[in-house]
């Protein structure tokens, strides 16, 4: 049998490593997210109280969401209850359950917010960063032939206290003018849902949420009646989440910066604010050992080949830029603009405000009249605030007056207003 060289027995070594490697990884931090995840995700119970006999009259899902026990749900799921109760499974496998108190409802929202202090579970993160078409999006909720109304919160198999994921990509961001839901900000995405699904949770690849599911889509007809669609379902968008949330007593915590790497192994924070580790013990070991061996294979394919690689030759040509900047503001209105390499420079920078005379002009109280600018400069972008009454920041970083760099993909934030940043080639100039 012909022997191969060594070095070609490394260059396939190192192949198949970082293949296996590839498929691995996005599975290994998918699945530890969405574990992480469904543990924030609990079972709402709308209870009829007749006499002496309490029957369940609906059901749906609920986002534990701060230390204090609140609990983000759809105000269809807990309407005219007598009670409501959730009902959750700890980290050890056991059910638990117990009844909440009704802290605020919105109908034109469809948002309710629940407390339950007693509640063991992790609390879940929303993003209220802007969304991209095409993000992949998990939808979790309690859906199924368990959640079926008549009996009581004991005749529940507590074999089905068992969350349904299912995945998809967001199809688009829209305000819809609904009969009983004026102005609804939603997210419309591919996720499965089904009624148990309401008031769950739709996160991103970093375990954030990023709306509460309102299960199936529906639509407006020509004749003004309202249908369900099928294909794909709704989400009330993270940013009218948090504002519920938060104007009315509980503490989210949020995060402004976006998920850029789908999924991420960032860390979560549990109940009693320790933050925990979404990868097993296992799947570390796993990805430890393999990117040792996956590095000393290239090792050795570089130094084999170091003394054939040629000095690197100066380039003739350079890409000229563009960023595109979109978002929403606070009260969800679409904002985009365009920042250009040649039309926008350090002596002529797009000027941001609410004023008519800017460059990019966002409608948003939180943002003043000439509040940041933005140039290009040496193939970057920078940003500086002009002395704004609510500051600008670049991934959660405040720019003050200094100018900063702000990177090819990231969130640039003006006061409460989020906005998206994407830089890309136009081509090139000699």
């Amino acid at each position: 049998m012909k022997k191969l060289p060594r070095k070609k027995i490394s260059t396939a070594v190192c192949t198949t490593l970082l293949a296996c490697l590839t498929a691995f990884i996005p599975l290994a931090l998918a699945t530890s997210v969405i574990d992480q995840a469904e543990q924030s995700v609990v079972r709402v119970i709308n209870i009829d109280q007749q006499g002496n006999r309490s029957t369940i009259s609906g059901v749906g899902s609920g986002v534990v969401i701060d230390r204090a026990g609140s609990i983000l749900t759809n105000e269809h799921v807990i309407a005219r209850a007598d009670k409501v109760y959730v009902q959750w499974k700890t980290s050890g496998g056991e059910v638990r359950d117990d009844e909440a108190e009704l802290v605020a409802q919105d109908p034109q929202k469809d948002l309710a917010l629940l407390r339950v202090r007693r509640i063991d579970t992790p609390i879940v993160s929303i993003a209220t960063g802007v969304l991209a078409k095409g993000q992949t999006v998990f939808a979790i909720g309690f859906p199924g032939a368990a959640d079926l109304p008549g009996g009581t919160v004991e005749d529940i198999n507590q074999r089905f206290v068992e969350a349904t994921v299912t995945q998809g990509i967001v199809s688009r961001l829209l305000i819809r003018d609904l009969p009983e839901n004026p102005r609804w900000p939603l997210v419309q995405h591919s996720a499965v849902t089904s009624g148990g699904s309401s008031g769950g949770a739709l996160i991103d690849g970093c375990g954030n949420l990023v709306g509460v599911s309102v299960a199936g889509a529906i639509e407006e007809t020509s004749k003004g009646d309202v249908v369900k669609v099928q294909g794909f379902s709704y989400a009330i968008q993270a940013s009218a989440v948090f504002r519920f949330a938060k104007n009315n007593g509980a503490d989210p915590k949020e995060v402004r910066v976006g998920c850029e790497t789908e999924p991420s192994s960032a860390q979560s924070v549990s109940a009693d604010g320790a933050t925990q580790s979404r990868l097993s013990p296992t799947i570390v070991a796993f990805l430890v050992g393999a990117i040792a061996v996956l590095g000393a294979a290239i090792a050795v394919i570089v130094r084999g080949r170091e003394r054939r690689v040629p000095p690197s030759q100066p380039t003739k040509s350079t890409a000229r830029m563009q960023w595109e900047i979109e978002g929403y503001t606070s009260t969800n209105e679409p904002v985009r603009f365009l920042v250009i390499a040649d039309r926008h420079t350090e002596a002529r920078p797009l000027i941001i405000g609410r004023d008519a005379s800017c460059g990019a002009v966002i409608a948003d109280v939180t943002v003043s009249r000439n509040h940041a600018k933005l140039f290009v400069a040496r193939g970057e972008l920078w940003c500086a605030d002009l002395g704004s009454s609510n500051g600008t920041k670049v991934n959660e970083r405040s720019c003050g007056t200094t100018v900063i760099r702000v990177p090819r993909s990231g969130v640039l934030t003006l006061g409460r207003v989020s906005l998206r940043v994407r830089g890309s080639d136009l081509g090139s100039t000699t």
